[in-house]
């Protein structure tokens, strides 16, 4: 099980990417993950919902097939 500082930790690494990231791409997945993951808590999801529905709204990371 994550610790309850893990979600502060995973928010943080995708604004990081947002702002840094030299990748259109990159920055395009981290948007969409903070969108979904605010939208969430915001309806009044736990941390570990709004990880999850984050994670489902992020493109895929599985290679062109």
């Amino acid at each position: 099980m994550l610790g309850a500082d893990q979600w502060s930790v995973d928010r943080r690494l995708m604004q990081s990417l947002l702002v840094l990231s030299s990748s259109e791409a990159v920055r395009g997945a981290a948007a969409v993950w903070l969108q979904a993951f605010d939208a969430a808590r915001a309806a009044g999801a736990t941390e570990e919902e709004a990880l999850a529905s984050a994670s489902r709204a992020s493109p895929s990371r599985a290679p062109p097939g």
